[in-house]
């Protein structure tokens, strides 16, 4: 649980202009951690996760599907905590693409169709306000 703690550390450390060419030492691994057994480790996952996008900003839209399916995975999630913390990760998530849309919709939209899909009525809600953000960003 303390590994994605100890990468969010490490991103916040590096300056913005270096954190790019580290994303992908960063970034899988956090998403690896949501799919774990413990409550505890999917929560300071999202919240690692939270860490480093805050700090690298549009840099992390490379990976945007794999944070979107992630997304999904804790949306639909057990625990309350893990929701909460999902919730805080998909509204970075959302002003980062509003503030630097070089979102690849193009590659979203086949992922957004498998999701559609999904009967969880919080994964619905997730895929409702991500249709809505997308429809307000100028050229999207």
């Amino acid at each position: 649980e303390y590994m994605g703690i100890g990468l969010a550390s490490a991103a916040i450390g590096l300056e913005r202009g270096q954190l790019g060419e580290h994303l992908d030492r960063l970034i899988p691994p956090i998403l690896k951690c949501f799919a774990d057994q413990e409550s505890r480790v999917r929560y300071y996952a999202c919240e690692s996760l939270y860490n480093v996008c805050k700090v690298c900003r549009g840099e992390c839209l490379v990976y945007f599907n794999d944070l979107f399916d992630g997304l999904c995975k804790l949306f639909a999630d057990v625990d309350v905590e893990v929701k909460n913390g999902a919730q805080y990760l998909d509204r970075l998530i959302k002003d980062i693409v509003t503030e630097c849309p070089t979102l690849d919709v193009g590659a979203f939209i086949p992922l957004l169709s498998q999701r559609i899909r999904v009967l969880n009525p919080y994964v619905r809600h997730l895929l409702l306000s991500w249709i809505s953000v997308l429809d307000s960003v100028p050229g999207v």
